[in-house]
């Protein structure tokens, strides 16, 4: 019954994500504010954001990046909060960017796939229907169209569109699994192989839930939770 908390704060507001990067803690609320602190609880600083910001901030190079609903896409330094740079996506976002590398990948709305180099610039766009889940692995932005069983293939460096298919069921999320893009399903879990979007292996439908961490996935059962390698091989039950 004691009491373990090491520190308490209060941003404001509903807290809508919550994340902690490196040595700092970056929280977003429903009063349009992104708040940071340090390790010890204290404010770091406080940014206003055009709109909401509902997922949680991405570490990309030395920034903290925040995308807010309407699509502006903000780089912050981590230490001030100071804006580095700014970006905007065509339509609203409301699912969370992804990176690889140098790059970062925004879907909106409307399906436009928008890539950003580390200072904010375009390297490449491409317009496509909206997505429901994305992931990129092996170099490869994979996504999942919404509302349909298609999926897509682009080389995160160039935007070149490597492969299309069509997968019954429909996908939960989408993770990379050590160069494995792996699909959680409302049948169970599947493995693509993120160059050619051919199905590696996969696992029965008593999946309930699912999380990457490391070259590990952690696959939640009825009663169990399973271990898998990148090979779909348990390691672990």
């Amino acid at each position: 019954n004691k009491d373990r908390t090491v520190w308490r704060a209060h941003p404001g507001g509903v807290i809508l994500s919550c994340i902690t990067l490196g040595q700092v803690t970056v929280a977003s609320t429903s009063e349009r504010r992104v708040v940071a602190y340090s390790p010890t609880g204290a404010v770091l600083w406080v940014r206003s954001t055009p709109d909401t910001v509902n997922q949680p901030a991405l570490a990309f190079g030395d920034h903290v990046v925040v995308a807010s609903v309407d699509g502006t896409v903000l780089a912050l330094d981590p230490a001030t909060g100071r804006q580095v740079w700014r970006a905007r996506a065509p339509s609203e976002l409301a699912l969370q960017p992804v990176v690889s590398g140098d790059t970062l990948v925004v879907i909106d709305e409307s399906g436009t796939i928008v890539a950003l180099g580390p200072d904010g610039h375009e390297i490449w766009r491409s317009a496509e229907f909206p997505a429901s889940v994305y992931a990129v692995s092996g170099g490869v932005l994979v996504v999942n169209e919404r509302g349909a069983t298609t999926l897509r293939g682009y080389d995160v460096a160039t935007g070149a569109k490597l492969w299309r298919s069509w997968e019954p069921g429909v996908i939960r999320s989408f993770s990379d699994l050590d160069g494995v893009a792996l699909a959680y399903m409302d049948n169970g879990v599947k493995a693509f192989d993120p160059a050619t979007g051919s199905v590696l292996w996969s696992v029965g439908p008593e999946a309930l839930d699912l999380v990457v961490i490391g070259d590990r996935a952690v696959v939640a059962t009825a009663d169990s939770l399973v271990v898998l390698d990148r090979t779909g091989t348990e390691t672990l039950r």
